[in-house]
Parts: C-alpha cells; structure tokens; sequence
C-alpha cells in the first residue's frame, strides 16, 4: 500500500536521544501523535509518524548535540605517523519507528549534506564499519591539505539536495526486513563550486572551475530506487546490505525476501590472530561458508540472512574447483596493535604460499615469485621490480624523484581489523578497506601532494617521452601485425 503522510505529515521527526517511540495502532492511513522526544540540552526534534509515513523537511539542520560525538572526544593512533583518529560511539543512534521512517531520516540528512546524519539512519553495524573509517580518512585528507580545516562531515558545504512532494510504498518482506521504493517527487540538487571544502592551496589550482556559478537540477525522484531496511533493537534502519541483496533478487525477478531458513552462524574465534588464521584456512579449503562465518555478524546480517539460499551451490562449485585447484598458506605468524574500533592484526615476513592448478605452479616465499609450468621455471624478487620501477623514476623530473623513492620504499601500516562481539573475534572487510587506505594516505606528507600538482606538466610529458622510446624498442623485437599478416 502506498505510503500517505496524511494531511498532518510536515511534523517534527524523533530527535536524536533515543530510538523513536512506538506508534499506537491505528488506520492504516491514520498518522500517529507522539510528542517530542529530545534530551536535555537538546533543541526539540522532529516527532514520530505514522506507520509508512514519509517527510521531508527542508533546511532544518538536526542538532548534533549526541552522545555519539560526546564519546567521539577519545582520540588513537592509527598505524604509525597517521595522525590522529576519532573514536566514535558503537551504540544506537536511534533509528525510525517504521521502515518508511528510516528511509525519511536517510533523505533528510542527504538534503542537510549531513554524512554522519545518513549514517545515523543506517544499520548500526553496517555504521559501526564505516563511520570510524570515513571519519579518519576524512582527517587524513585535512592533514594533506586537500579539505580545509573546517570541512565537516555533518556539513558538507557546496553541496544540496531537495525534495518535493516525495512519496515512498513499503513491501514487508519479513518480520524484521522491508523493502521501501521511492513512487514519487522530485528532487533538486545544487552544486555551489566556490563553497565545496577545500584547502586554500587547492581552491587557488582550481581558480577558474571554483569561480564558477553553481548548478541547480531537478528530475523525478520515483523510478527503481528501492532501499532495503532492517529493524535492530525494535528500530527500523536503512541496510546496505540488504538494499543490494533486495535489488538484486528484484532484478531477478523475484520479491527480494530472504529465504525462510536459519541465517548463517557466524562463529569467530577466541582471539583476534585465531580470526585472521581462520581466515586462510578456510580460503585454503575452499571452504565459503567458514569464510562467511569467520566476518562480523552485525557487519554482515544481510549477507548471513541470504547465505541460505545461494551457499550451496557456490559451496558445491568450489568443491569441484578443489578437484583441480590447491591453495596454501605456510610459516603464518601475526603481530597485533590496538585500533579505536579493533585490533590490527598484522602478517609477518615470512608467510609463504603456494598456488597449483592445471599442472602451473606458483610460490611466494621471501619476497620472491617463482613460476613452474610444463619444464619452464621462472623465478622473480622484489628488488628486481623495484629496480625496474627506480629506471622509470629517474626519467621523471627531479622535483617528484625524493618523493617518489620515499613512497616507494615505505610500507603502509596496513593489516586485517578485528573487532569483538559476543566475546568471539571476528575480522572485518569494511573496517579492514578503509584501514587500508588511511594506511597509504598516511605515508604522504602535504608537500608531496603539491610537488605532484605543480610537476604535473612536466610528469605527463616524461611519461610521453618514456613510451615514445619504448615503441620504437618494443618493435625491434615484436613482428608488426603488418609483417605477420604478410607471413600468413
């Protein structure tokens, strides 16, 4: 049924201190009363809907007076010289009474260009994955001058969107799933160059294009936008996970409901290295659903709730695969250090590995790749890719080289994050991506960006200059399609 606001829609929505209160049964289309609820020092927030009920209030900016940003004063090191990163709360942000309602907080923070806000409407566990991460890269990109110093994920200036006469239909799709795509409204969005949140050094390199005048569209916002929502603790949540699971079965042409079978178990370790080491074994036994068990449940309910019903057959794919294919890890040893939201588990130097398929053989072991396949061996080190790697270097120009050995020689303090539930350990793909990047952005300095941007003229044109002499090379021992086709 579609979603009807009701002529009493434009109310306030629940203010952050808490989950929504529950909404009294009523009519269908009737819209629930429910006072305000907001905690102390907090201005009033926007009250509760109905069931379905969709709003968009437009220019109201929530108040950002959380505890989750209370907690977010503790402060940690991430990995050596990263800087500094905020520990956010892992508690509930509060959530929507209603599906419908979950999605309304998604777009209203969306049209407040609030990222933290959106992430307050999304599955606590899902948000617990990613907002650490963002919120360090964030500062990594302030700390290299890129973002001024005043950029601010609850308020991305430049940036705007609003919504009119938006209107939503809600498929429950089980007790604790529903799917809610967007039947009407239009949008418009605005881009304002001379306002985005760059540093002085880049709004200067960026002169013309930032002076320019901003952009305003408008287009329908119905069509096949369909997010999925989860409710968590009694409170309704937009899930990414489950919007692309919902999509995808709807592309199917299926409802998008997960199958009625018990979810996956997620079954961790005793200790953050028995998470990582259960990790490769169970890629070294072809073994998907370990695999899926050895990941956050929180992180991946979505993934764990449909596991049910296209485990099998991938499972019994990879068994045929294991008939032909081998995988192994050997002398696997892990070093640990605290994170904000984990612990970083580290592989040491001395992990070998070995892949055989189809009768090739290929090995890993001290910083060496060596190939076997049908008598022919080839054998290959780092220090002969770095070699080839510095004679490119050298042909750039001299202001980039020191920066560039620098980078090059560097090793980003990355590894697999784990965090804790439930007292068992489990290793986390989001928060491990976004460690991964912080990693690398942690090893430039701001100088390095701008010895990039003002060298850009002169690195495009050692580059050209480098392959117009590698052709001339490359033809001298490769026949020319025009020699072969002669030959022929």
């Amino acid at each position: 049924m579609p979603d009807d606001p009701g002529p009493s829609a434009w109310q306030q929505l629940p203010s952050l201190g808490g989950p929504n209160p529950p909404v009294p049964p009523g009519p269908p289309d009737a819209l629930a009363s429910v006072p305000p609820d907001f905690g102390p020092g907090e201005a009033p927030g926007l009250g509760a809907l109905a069931p379905d009920a969709v709003v968009m209030p437009l220019g109201q900016r929530r108040p950002r007076g959380r505890a989750l940003l209370t907690v977010a004063a503790a402060v940690a090191l991430v990995g050596a010289g990263t800087g500094t990163s905020l520990a956010l709360s892992g508690g509930s942000a509060g959530g929507a009474a209603t599906p419908a309602g979950a999605v309304s907080d998604l777009f209203t923070a969306l049209g407040n260009s609030d990222v933290i806000g959106m992430l307050d409407s999304v599955a606590p566990g899902e948000r617990d994955a990613i907002e650490p991460g963002l919120e360090d890269i964030f500062g990594q990109f302030k700390r290299l001058g890129i973002l001024s110093t005043g950029a601010d994920l609850g308020d991305v200036t430049g940036l705007s969107a609003q919504y009119k006469g938006f209107a939503t239909s809600t498929d429950q799709l089980a007790p604790d799933v529903a799917a809610v795509t967007v039947t009407g409204g239009s949008v418009t969005g605005s881009v304002d160059p001379g306002q985005l949140p760059l540093a002085t050094y880049f709004k200067d390199l960026l002169g013309v294009a930032l002076n320019g005048t901003p952009h305003t569209a408008t287009s329908p916002a119905s069509g096949p936008l369909v997010l999925g929502t989860e409710e968590v603790g009694g409170s309704w949540y937009v899930s990414l996970g489950y919007s692309i699971a919902i999509n995808v079965l709807k592309g199917e042409g299926q409802s998008g409901a997960p199958p009625a079978s018990t979810a996956l178990q997620a079954v961790g370790a005793s200790t953050p290295q028995g998470a990582v080491q259960a990790l490769f074994d169970d890629v070294s036994n072809f073994d998907l659903g370990g695999l899926l068990a050895d990941f956050p449940p929180d992180e991946m309910a979505a993934l764990d709730a449909y596991a049910p019903d296209w485990l099998p057959q991938a499972q019994s794919a990879l068994d045929t695969a294991k008939t032909e294919v081998s995988i192994g890890f050997s002398n696997l040893n892990f070093t640990t250090q605290p994170l904000s939201d984990g612990t970083l588990v580290q592989v040491g130097p001395g992990m070998t590995f070995q892949l055989s398929a189809h009768g090739a053989n290929v090995s890993y072991a001290n910083g060496c790749v060596t190939e076997q396949y049908q008598g022919r061996v080839t054998h290959e080190c780092r220090s002969q890719e770095i070699g080839s790697v510095d004679k490119i270097v050298q042909m750039l120009p001299a202001s980039v080289q020191p920066v560039l050995e620098r980078l090059l020689s560097a090793k980003p303090d990355e590894g697999f994050v784990t965090v804790e539930e439930n007292g068992s350990w489990f290793v986390s793909p989001l928060r491990t991506a976004f460690q991964s990047v912080s990693a690398w952005l942690a090893l430039f300095q701001p100088s390095d960006i701008q010895t990039f941007i003002s060298s850009a003229p002169a690195i495009k044109a050692d580059i050209q200059k480098y392959f117009e002499q590698l052709v001339p090379e490359l033809s001298g021992r490769v026949p020319s399609l025009a020699a072969l086709g002669q030959a022929s």
